[in-house]
């Protein structure tokens, strides 16, 4: 087969393959990535495109296998250490984790995402004070993500930090105010403060927003 035909042939089974996923054909999906690499065992982006198939499915080793092919073709392709430390921390493979999200932190310095996937794992592994400055980090370059705002918020209140709690629930809601575990934070924090009332409005509204 001329090469313009395999790439060709290789454009249509992507696109196929897509497809397949947005239909929720994963088993499909799979197959047609499959055929992708049988053609061109160097093509990063049928084992990226499966890697994420297999992460949707839970299954992290086999998504894990697909993103290190990628890295022995491509180290330096950032996404995939971030999507290889994602299923590392689904596993509770915390250490290696770490270890994914500073290749991350190493190639862009500025991604908040690889500072609060960090720092998610460290507070897995009780390295809260790691955990903050990662968090602190990732607010610095973004602070307008509701996740991070809150996943800090929430440290502060393990850490029994309830005023400086409900000040980053604060900012949380104002980032995504549909959240109701922010609103439960920010309830508990006025609870433990003695702030009876104020901490029920929360409640109700968190409730609320579960139904």
């Amino acid at each position: 087969m001329e090469e313009s035909d395999t790439q060709e042939k290789i454009m249509r089974l992507i696109e196929k393959s897509l497809e397949s996923y947005h239909q929720g054909k994963y088993d499909e999906a799979i197959s047609g990535y499959d055929e992708v690499i049988k053609l061109d065992s160097e093509y990063g982006d049928a084992y990226y495109n499966k890697g994420i198939v297999l992460f949707d499915q839970n299954l992290f080793e086999e998504s894990n296998k697909c993103y290190d092919q990628i890295i022995k073709i491509d180290p330096s392709h950032k996404e995939v250490w971030l999507n290889k430390g994602v299923n590392l921390f689904m596993l509770k493979k915390y250490e290696e984790s770490i270890q994914c999200y500073d290749e991350v932190i190493k190639m862009d310095s500025k991604d908040d995402m690889g500072w609060s996937n960090k720092g998610e794992s460290l507070v897995c592994l009780d390295r809260y004070e790691e955990a903050m400055a990662c968090y602190d980090e990732s607010i610095m370059i973004n602070d307008k993500s509701a996740y991070v705002l809150f996943m800090k918020s929430k440290l502060l209140f393990d850490l029994e930090k309830y005023k400086e709690s409900i000040q980053f629930c604060d900012k949380a809601i104002k980032a995504g105010p549909e959240d109701s575990d922010v609103w439960f934070c920010k309830g508990n924090s006025l609870k433990k403060l003695g702030k009876n009332e104020e901490a029920e409005i929360c409640f109700v509204r968190a409730k609320e927003l579960e139904k």
